[in-house]
Protein backbone atom coordinates (compact mmCIF):
# COMPACT_ATOMS: atom_id res chain seq x y z
CA UNK A 1 0.00 0.00 0.00
CA UNK A 2 1.46 3.54 -0.82
CA UNK A 3 -0.63 5.38 1.18
CA UNK A 4 -3.24 6.92 -0.30
CA UNK A 5 -6.82 5.72 -1.47
CA UNK A 6 -6.23 5.09 -5.28
CA UNK A 7 -9.68 3.08 -7.57
CA UNK A 8 -7.10 2.73 -10.27
CA UNK A 9 -6.73 5.99 -11.78
CA UNK A 10 -3.07 7.13 -12.40
CA UNK A 11 -1.62 9.09 -9.77
CA UNK A 12 -0.09 12.16 -10.84
CA UNK A 13 2.28 13.47 -7.34
CA UNK A 14 2.34 17.18 -7.75
CA UNK A 15 4.05 20.07 -5.46
CA UNK A 16 0.48 21.90 -3.30
CA UNK A 17 -0.18 23.92 -0.46
CA UNK A 18 -3.22 24.73 1.57
CA UNK A 19 -4.85 28.08 1.01
CA UNK A 20 -4.27 29.94 3.81
CA UNK A 21 -6.37 33.25 2.90
CA UNK A 22 -8.21 35.62 0.45
CA UNK A 23 -6.75 38.82 -0.80
CA UNK A 24 -9.37 41.57 -2.09
CA UNK A 25 -10.07 45.10 -2.86
CA UNK A 26 -13.16 45.43 -2.29
CA UNK A 27 -15.36 45.59 1.57
CA UNK A 28 -19.07 46.56 1.98
CA UNK A 29 -19.93 50.50 2.88
CA UNK A 30 -20.81 50.31 6.28
CA UNK A 31 -23.51 53.28 5.39
CA UNK A 32 -24.93 52.27 2.28
CA UNK A 33 -24.45 48.67 3.05
CA UNK A 34 -23.82 48.30 -1.24
CA UNK A 35 -20.55 46.88 -2.29
CA UNK A 36 -16.85 49.55 -2.09
CA UNK A 37 -14.35 49.04 -4.09
CA UNK A 38 -10.56 50.46 -2.62
CA UNK A 39 -7.10 51.01 -3.56
CA UNK A 40 -5.31 48.53 -1.00
CA UNK A 41 -5.47 45.07 -0.26
CA UNK A 42 -7.58 43.43 2.10
CA UNK A 43 -6.50 40.27 3.59
CA UNK A 44 -9.14 37.75 5.16
CA UNK A 45 -8.66 34.27 7.07
CA UNK A 46 -7.26 33.23 10.14
CA UNK A 47 -3.48 34.28 8.64
CA UNK A 48 -4.62 37.93 7.98
CA UNK A 49 -2.62 39.38 10.93
CA UNK A 50 0.31 38.00 9.44
CA UNK A 51 -0.31 40.14 6.38
CA UNK A 52 -1.34 43.32 8.07
CA UNK A 53 2.19 42.88 9.98
CA UNK A 54 3.98 42.76 6.81
CA UNK A 55 2.70 45.62 4.76
CA UNK A 56 0.77 47.76 7.05
CA UNK A 57 -3.52 48.50 6.98
CA UNK A 58 -3.71 49.95 2.88
CA UNK A 59 -0.95 48.52 1.12
CA UNK A 60 -1.13 49.27 -2.45
CA UNK A 61 1.66 46.35 -3.58
CA UNK A 62 2.90 43.86 -2.55
CA UNK A 63 5.40 41.02 -3.37
CA UNK A 64 4.39 37.68 -4.40
CA UNK A 65 5.42 34.17 -6.38
CA UNK A 66 3.75 31.38 -8.13
CA UNK A 67 4.60 27.57 -7.10
CA UNK A 68 2.59 26.42 -10.36
CA UNK A 69 2.90 26.78 -14.08
CA UNK A 70 -0.26 25.03 -14.44
CA UNK A 71 -2.86 28.31 -15.66
CA UNK A 72 -6.05 26.49 -14.24
CA UNK A 73 -3.89 26.74 -10.48
CA UNK A 74 -1.90 29.98 -10.47
CA UNK A 75 -3.92 32.15 -13.21
CA UNK A 76 -6.95 30.67 -14.05
CA UNK A 77 -9.19 32.86 -16.19
CA UNK A 78 -12.35 31.96 -17.42
CA UNK A 79 -16.09 33.06 -18.36
CA UNK A 80 -18.54 31.91 -15.24
CA UNK A 81 -22.17 32.08 -15.26
CA UNK A 82 -24.03 32.89 -11.84
CA UNK A 83 -27.82 32.85 -11.04
CA UNK A 84 -29.80 35.49 -9.66
CA UNK A 85 -28.66 34.83 -5.98
CA UNK A 86 -24.83 34.66 -7.26
CA UNK A 87 -24.06 31.37 -7.15
CA UNK A 88 -21.56 29.83 -9.56
CA UNK A 89 -23.81 27.48 -12.05
CA UNK A 90 -21.16 26.72 -14.72
CA UNK A 91 -18.22 28.03 -16.44
CA UNK A 92 -16.10 27.82 -19.39
CA UNK A 93 -13.07 28.30 -21.15
CA UNK A 94 -13.49 28.94 -24.80
CA UNK A 95 -13.65 25.11 -25.57
CA UNK A 96 -14.81 23.35 -22.14
CA UNK A 97 -18.06 24.04 -20.87
CA UNK A 98 -19.40 22.30 -17.12
CA UNK A 99 -22.59 23.30 -15.42
CA UNK A 100 -24.14 22.14 -12.48
CA UNK A 101 -26.88 20.23 -12.68
CA UNK A 102 -28.93 17.58 -10.12
CA UNK A 103 -26.27 17.75 -7.73
CA UNK A 104 -23.11 17.68 -9.84
CA UNK A 105 -20.39 19.35 -12.64
CA UNK A 106 -21.45 17.75 -15.89
CA UNK A 107 -19.16 18.76 -19.11
CA UNK A 108 -19.30 19.24 -22.57
CA UNK A 109 -16.39 20.00 -25.06
CA UNK A 110 -16.79 21.85 -27.64
CA UNK A 111 -14.23 20.69 -29.73
CA UNK A 112 -15.09 18.24 -32.54
CA UNK A 113 -12.29 16.30 -34.60
CA UNK A 114 -9.77 19.21 -33.65
CA UNK A 115 -12.42 21.79 -34.69
CA UNK A 116 -13.79 23.66 -32.89
CA UNK A 117 -17.79 24.00 -33.21
CA UNK A 118 -18.48 27.78 -33.11
CA UNK A 119 -22.39 26.84 -33.62
CA UNK A 120 -23.05 25.13 -30.74
CA UNK A 121 -20.37 27.46 -28.42
CA UNK A 122 -22.71 30.84 -29.32
CA UNK A 123 -25.90 28.42 -28.65
CA UNK A 124 -24.50 27.75 -25.20
CA UNK A 125 -23.44 31.19 -24.33
CA UNK A 126 -26.74 33.17 -25.38
CA UNK A 127 -28.76 30.87 -22.28
CA UNK A 128 -31.66 30.49 -24.45
CA UNK A 129 -31.73 27.10 -23.23
CA UNK A 130 -31.91 28.09 -19.14
CA UNK A 131 -34.54 28.68 -17.31
CA UNK A 132 -32.92 31.25 -15.37
CA UNK A 133 -33.05 34.38 -17.38
CA UNK A 134 -31.38 36.52 -14.64
CA UNK A 135 -28.33 34.42 -15.18
CA UNK A 136 -25.53 36.14 -16.98
CA UNK A 137 -21.71 35.64 -17.64
CA UNK A 138 -19.05 37.29 -16.25
CA UNK A 139 -15.04 37.05 -16.51
CA UNK A 140 -13.43 36.30 -13.81
CA UNK A 141 -9.61 35.75 -12.90
CA UNK A 142 -7.95 34.02 -9.88
CA UNK A 143 -4.52 34.19 -9.09
CA UNK A 144 -2.88 32.12 -6.19
CA UNK A 145 0.66 32.48 -5.20
CA UNK A 146 3.00 32.89 -1.76
CA UNK A 147 4.16 35.94 -0.07
CA UNK A 148 7.44 35.09 0.25
CA UNK A 149 7.87 38.08 3.18
CA UNK A 150 5.08 35.74 5.19
CA UNK A 151 7.66 33.37 6.79
CA UNK A 152 5.49 31.57 9.44
CA UNK A 153 3.28 29.65 7.69
CA UNK A 154 3.80 27.96 3.96
CA UNK A 155 0.51 28.45 2.16
CA UNK A 156 -0.61 30.38 -1.04
CA UNK A 157 -3.02 33.21 -1.09
CA UNK A 158 -5.73 33.78 -3.20
CA UNK A 159 -6.83 36.94 -4.70
CA UNK A 160 -9.67 37.04 -7.53
CA UNK A 161 -11.32 39.69 -9.83
CA UNK A 162 -14.30 40.29 -12.24
CA UNK A 163 -12.54 43.57 -13.31
CA UNK A 164 -12.58 42.51 -17.25
CA UNK A 165 -11.40 45.83 -18.82
CA UNK A 166 -9.38 46.77 -15.79
CA UNK A 167 -7.54 44.45 -14.97
CA UNK A 168 -7.46 40.72 -16.18
CA UNK A 169 -6.10 41.65 -19.64
CA UNK A 170 -3.03 43.43 -18.14
CA UNK A 171 -2.55 40.48 -15.73
CA UNK A 172 -2.68 37.66 -18.26
CA UNK A 173 -0.89 39.40 -20.55
CA UNK A 174 2.20 39.76 -17.84
CA UNK A 175 1.91 36.06 -16.56
CA UNK A 176 1.94 34.49 -20.58
CA UNK A 177 4.58 37.11 -21.57
CA UNK A 178 6.81 36.06 -18.40
CA UNK A 179 6.03 32.28 -18.78
CA UNK A 180 6.35 32.20 -23.09
CA UNK A 181 10.26 34.28 -21.87
CA UNK A 182 11.42 32.18 -19.68
CA UNK A 183 8.77 28.31 -19.56
CA UNK A 184 8.12 28.85 -16.49
CA UNK A 185 6.81 31.36 -13.91
CA UNK A 186 8.24 30.12 -11.10
CA UNK A 187 11.69 31.21 -11.29
CA UNK A 188 11.36 35.20 -10.59
CA UNK A 189 9.02 37.22 -8.59
CA UNK A 190 6.63 40.00 -9.09
CA UNK A 191 4.61 43.22 -7.29
CA UNK A 192 0.93 42.84 -7.43
CA UNK A 193 0.05 46.30 -7.31
CA UNK A 194 -3.56 48.20 -7.28
CA UNK A 195 -4.43 51.95 -7.89
CA UNK A 196 -7.38 53.84 -8.39
CA UNK A 197 -8.33 55.49 -12.20
CA UNK A 198 -11.25 57.35 -13.15
CA UNK A 199 -12.83 58.20 -16.60
CA UNK A 200 -15.84 60.59 -17.46
CA UNK A 201 -19.60 58.56 -18.55
CA UNK A 202 -21.29 60.11 -21.22
CA UNK A 203 -23.22 61.88 -18.50
CA UNK A 204 -20.61 63.63 -17.21
CA UNK A 205 -20.55 61.13 -14.46
CA UNK A 206 -16.91 60.05 -12.94
CA UNK A 207 -16.10 56.73 -12.64
CA UNK A 208 -13.62 55.84 -10.13
CA UNK A 209 -12.64 51.88 -10.09
CA UNK A 210 -9.46 50.11 -9.28
CA UNK A 211 -6.95 48.55 -11.53
CA UNK A 212 -4.74 46.03 -10.84
CA UNK A 213 -0.97 45.13 -12.44
CA UNK A 214 0.93 42.17 -12.08
CA UNK A 215 4.78 43.55 -12.48
CA UNK A 216 7.84 41.39 -13.24
CA UNK A 217 10.44 42.54 -10.13
CA UNK A 218 13.00 41.48 -12.58
CA UNK A 219 13.70 43.44 -15.38
CA UNK A 220 14.41 42.04 -19.29
CA UNK A 221 17.58 42.08 -18.96
CA UNK A 222 16.94 39.70 -15.65
CA UNK A 223 15.04 37.74 -17.25
CA UNK A 224 17.02 36.88 -19.91
CA UNK A 225 19.85 35.71 -17.57
CA UNK A 226 17.10 33.71 -15.68
CA UNK A 227 16.30 32.17 -19.06
CA UNK A 228 20.02 31.18 -19.49
CA UNK A 229 19.96 30.10 -16.12
CA UNK A 230 17.15 27.83 -16.91
CA UNK A 231 19.00 26.40 -19.94
CA UNK A 232 21.84 25.59 -18.61
CA UNK A 233 19.22 23.00 -16.20
CA UNK A 234 19.29 25.00 -13.14
CA UNK A 235 15.83 24.36 -11.16
CA UNK A 236 13.15 27.20 -10.73
CA UNK A 237 12.94 26.70 -7.08
CA UNK A 238 17.05 27.16 -7.45
CA UNK A 239 17.06 30.92 -8.72
CA UNK A 240 13.66 31.59 -7.20
CA UNK A 241 15.98 31.03 -3.80
CA UNK A 242 18.63 33.56 -5.22
CA UNK A 243 16.34 36.60 -6.17
CA UNK A 244 14.08 36.28 -3.33
CA UNK A 245 14.82 39.60 -1.02
CA UNK A 246 13.72 39.43 2.85
CA UNK A 247 12.14 42.56 2.66
CA UNK A 248 10.19 44.75 0.04
CA UNK A 249 9.03 48.53 0.61
CA UNK A 250 5.52 49.08 1.22
CA UNK A 251 3.77 51.82 -0.92
CA UNK A 252 1.42 54.62 0.60
CA UNK A 253 -1.98 53.99 -0.81
CA UNK A 254 -2.78 56.28 -3.53
CA UNK A 255 -6.18 58.20 -1.87
CA UNK A 256 -8.23 59.22 -4.84
CA UNK A 257 -10.48 61.99 -3.85
CA UNK A 258 -14.33 61.30 -4.68
CA UNK A 259 -16.33 64.48 -5.70
CA UNK A 260 -20.38 64.58 -5.53
CA UNK A 261 -21.05 62.82 -8.89
CA UNK A 262 -18.75 60.25 -8.83
CA UNK A 263 -19.95 56.42 -9.23
CA UNK A 264 -18.22 53.53 -7.01
CA UNK A 265 -18.18 50.68 -8.21
CA UNK A 266 -16.58 47.44 -6.40
CA UNK A 267 -14.55 44.77 -7.85
CA UNK A 268 -14.31 41.82 -5.81
CA UNK A 269 -16.54 41.57 -2.72
CA UNK A 270 -16.55 38.28 -1.25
Amino acid sequence: MNGRINHGELQVKKFSLPEIGKIKIGLKDEKTGFPKSVDYFIPSGNYAPLFTEIFGDKPNIIEIAFISDELTYSCNQRYVLRNNAGVEIGRVNGTEFEIYSNGAWRGRNFMEDGVFNQVKYDDMISLNWLSDKKAKWTVELDLRFIIPQIKEVAGVWRFSTKGKASSIEHITQTFDSVQNLLGTCMANTFFLEVKKVSSKTPEGLTRNFPVVNLVPKQNYNEQLAIRKQLLSGESPLDIYKQLSSPTVTEATPTQTNNTTDSIEYAEVVE
